[in-house]
């Protein structure tokens, strides 16, 4: 009798011991998802409104380091998380024509943007190596490269990969 207690208390340890190595083991595969190779971030604002509104949830890799023309990514900005897209990469000119088109290295660019593209100054602006030039796509009511100058690549924290509604959670 005394010995079953005892077997019985050793394979009730061992099965504990076994769901605690698993739930580590879950845990830091999770932060290595997580925490390494993806981001999960729920928007805050409308500074890409209408593709994304507000509360949606996006996915985005962090394992990208090529950035280009028209990537949507999540980066930071005076302390910020924001999202916004690539309009211009290192060495680019960028400015705007009085209709308030965009124009890159001399070139209209011809996005699916509803909202004019506004610049305090009419000159060019040139966007350094190692920096992305990022708008967003209400560019009437956003914060973004405009009033942040170029924003450095290293800034970057992954480019949007899925985007969930808030009305499909």
């Amino acid at each position: 009798m005394k010995e079953d207690a005892t077997n019985e208390k050793k394979e009730l340890k061992r099965r504990f011991l076994r769901l605690l190595f698993h739930t580590v083991l879950l845990v830091a595969a999770l932060y290595a998802a997580f925490g390494v190779v993806f981001l999960l971030w729920r928007v805050q604002g409308q500074d890409m409104f209408p593709a994304v509104h507000d509360g949606d949830l996006l996915l985005a890799s962090r394992r990208v380091k090529e950035w280009r023309r028209s990537d949507v990514v999540i980066y930071r900005a005076e302390g910020e998380r924001r999202i916004g897209r690539i309009v211009a990469v290192g060495t680019d000119k960028v400015s705007v024509t009085e209709d308030g088109r965009l124009l890159v290295n001399g070139a209209l660019q011809t996005e699916e943007i509803f909202y004019p593209t506004e610049m305090e100054s009419e000159e060019p602006v040139s966007v350094p190596e190692g920096t992305v030039y990022i708008l967003g796509d209400n560019r009437s009511a956003c914060l973004d490269s405009r009033d942040f100058g170029p924003i450095p690549t290293t800034e970057i924290e992954g480019k949007v990969t899925d985007l969930f509604r808030r009305r499909e959670l």
